[in-house]
């Protein structure tokens, strides 16, 4: 920010700013023709260095203080739907408040890259399986019967498919063959005539279901021990 040499104040223009709204520097006792010559001696003496910012930043201030001076100094010039004195005080601290920002923020940047993260894409994006414009329908056609035509015929083992187990039949089963015995039996027992595995779990299966008609009570002193059958 542009310095400037006043009777009243030597110093940068934002600091003429902070002492103008602490009430420590009263704007009448400010030329502010003098401020605007020192500006314009300083543009021509650096006129490739100068940026637009510092420009505007120079052009808000000088335009607020005039203002603020005419406001003062000629009441009746202003017109009565111009801001008052309090609103543009309060413009000038808001332009403090960016202007102290920026400032900031410029520190912060210290010329290192700024980095932008890719937000997800708003819109859905549809997976879509596009082949090559050569293949038609003709095409995959041909194709198929080319692989049906010269692929090896497998002939796939036959085998006799054995008839399903009837859980209903292997209930009356365990019923049939508890009416037979005292009071209790193994589970390993009474799956001796078991054929395999499979044949195994329908039986299970079916000692479950007397356990839910209470027909049966199941007993296992440990994980994995055998399982005592009790008719009740």
């Amino acid at each position: 920010m542009h310095s400037v040499t006043l009777e009243q104040f030597e110093g940068p223009m934002d600091l003429l700013l902070n002492m103008i709204e602490g009430k420590k520097l009263d704007i009448s006792d400010i030329s502010l023709a003098d401020v605007c010559d020192q500006y314009v001696h300083y543009i021509e003496a650096h006129t490739h260095e100068i940026s637009p910012d510092e420009l505007a930043d120079f052009l808000v201030i000088a335009s607020r203080l005039l203002m603020l001076k005419v406001r003062l100094l000629l009441p009746y010039l202003v017109p009565e739907e111009e801001e008052d004195e309090a609103s543009l005080e309060q413009q000038l601290k808001m332009y403090k408040l960016y202007y102290d920002a920026a400032r900031e923020l410029g520190n912060r940047d210290n010329g290192m890259p700024i980095m932008f993260l890719r937000c997800a894409p708003r819109m859905p994006i549809h997976k879509e399986f596009k082949p090559d414009e050569r293949i038609t329908l003709d095409f995959l056609a041909l194709t198929c019967e080319h692989l049906i035509n010269h692929l090896p015929f497998i002939r796939l083992p036959q085998q006799i498919l054995k008839k399903g187990l009837n859980i209903k039949q292997r209930i009356e089963d365990l019923r049939a063959l508890l009416s037979t015995i005292k009071k209790e039996v193994s589970f390993s027992h009474i799956t001796k005539r078991a054929e395999n595995k499979l044949d195994i779990i329908i039986f299970f299966i079916a000692l479950l279901e007397l356990v839910k008609q209470q027909e049966v009570h199941l007993t296992q002193e440990t994980v994995f021990e055998e399982i005592t059958i009790i008719r009740r």
